[in-house]
Parts: C-alpha cells; structure tokens; sequence
C-alpha cells in the first residue's frame, strides 16, 4: 500500500500525483482519502488501517501540511513504523518551506525545483525498486505564449507547476526594435530596460530588451507583455529568457498561437 499524506490545501498537486500512482500500481494500492475513505466510514479508524498496511509513506511537504496536527500525526507515526517496520518513506517537497529536522537526513523529492512530471518518474522508480537516475533533461516551470495580429504580439509568461519569485525576462530579437512599443499591462509597475546590442551566437547578433515585475509568476497569476510593431516590420523574436539566479539566464519554451 501506498499511503498519501498531505493537507487538503494542496490537493490540485497532490491528487494529480495520487492518480498518477494509481495508474502505475492500482487505485487498491494507493490509500488517498478522496477514494480510499467513503461517506459513513470513520475517518480514524480508516486512516490507521491505511497507515498500518502501507509499505510506502509519501508525505508532501508544504507550509500546509508542516501547520497541519493531522498530517503531523501521520508522518510522524509513519516515522516510528519506518524503524519498527522498514517502512519505506519518502518526503516530497512541494514548495520552499524548509524540512522539518526529524527528516533531514532522509532524501526527499524535490518537486519545487524539478516539476511535478519529473518527481512523479522518481516516485515510481522509487517504488518500483527501480534507480531514480536519470539524465538531466531540460526542463521548465515557465511556458510562453505568443500571438499576433495587425502590428500587435501578446506574449504570456505563466508558471506550470509552482512559483517563480524572479519576474525578469530578456526578449531577444533578431531585428531592430528601436521602434517597437513595450507594455505590461494591468500591472501597477513593472521595470524595463533601453534595447540594447546583444551576441546571439558566435555570427549572429541581435537586439534585447529587458523587462521585469516586482511580483512572483504563479500559477494562475501570468504575465503579459504588448508589444506594438511598424506596420511595415516583420517581428523576429528570437528567444525569451528567464533570470533564475542574479546574473544567470536561461531560455523558456515559446510557442506561437
């Protein structure tokens, strides 16, 4: 049995992860409460049962459950079975709050920095009995999405997975855009920068902008970005990229609608 632990805040990621299991290993082997108990059940005694059977404990760590008694209870009672019972636990870190002590010196799954995709490979091969290696794959949080129409391109910035705290991005192009307008709208501030000559690569270079908010990117909470061009000038975006640490960039997938 796979037992699912999390407070009921964070179920939009929780459950896309337990139905994933289910699909692996059986919705039978997984206990997750929105199936696992029913009206009329008591909710104790089911979560004992649950607890006492499970091989594998994953406990989702976010400030939710970290504040939860409940939660608490169970991963703290699957700690005491795990040296009584060999139990295998395996902590998943869902945003950047910090490990309670106790599991420290346990490795855990890093959602927050490798997305839900990648962390639900791991789990499976984890409970499969299979190596969690891999080879670093590219990946990101971040998606952008562009249109246009009569001399305007709205590009959207969105988060997939999880927050992004550093809103600055870097708009290449491959053309002059001295002449083009730049926007966020219904933003109350945002930062920009004077375009400015930048290497593309070791033949090619091009224009950048910078442009940036004060705010995270979340989901659900986007970033969009106007762009106004010459109605005789062809616009040739080149690539976005997000700063991810001070200094260091990295290029987003962009796709056009």
């Amino acid at each position: 049995m796979i037992f699912v632990s999390h407070n009921y805040n964070d179920k939009a990621i929780v459950e896309r992860f337990a139905v994933a299991l289910s699909e692996s290993f059986g919705q039978e082997k997984v206990f997750y409460d929105s199936w696992s108990i029913q009206p009329g059940d008591g909710i104790i005694d089911r979560m004992n049962s649950g607890l006492s059977s499970c091989k594998f404990f994953l406990f989702f760590v976010t400030k939710h459950s970290l504040n939860s008694k409940m939660v608490q209870l169970e991963w703290q009672n699957a700690l005491m079975a795990k040296a009584k019972n060999g139990i295998k636990f395996i902590p998943i870190r869902v945003d950047n709050s910090e490990m309670p002590i106790l599991l420290m010196q346990s490795l855990y799954i890093d959602l927050y920095s490798a997305g839900i995709d990648a962390s639900i490979r791991q789990a499976v091969d984890v409970i499969s009995g299979k190596s969690t290696y891999s080879p670093i794959e590219l990946f990101s949080n971040l998606h952008s999405h562009a249109t246009q129409s009569n001399g305007l391109c709205i590009l959207n910035i969105e988060a997939k997975s999880f927050m992004e705290p550093i809103s600055s991005f870097l708009l290449v192009f491959n053309n002059n855009i001295d002449e083009f307008e730049f926007d966020i709208p219904d933003e109350c501030a945002y930062n920009s920068s004077e375009s400015y000559s930048i290497k593309i690569d070791e033949q090619t270079s091009g224009q950048a902008k910078a442009l940036g908010l004060d705010r995270a990117i979340v989901p659900g909470h986007s970033l969009n970005i106007t762009i106004k061009i010459p109605i005789d000038v062809v616009m040739d975006l080149r690539s976005i990229l997000h700063e991810r640490t001070k200094g260091s960039w990295a290029p987003i997938p962009l796709t056009w609608n």
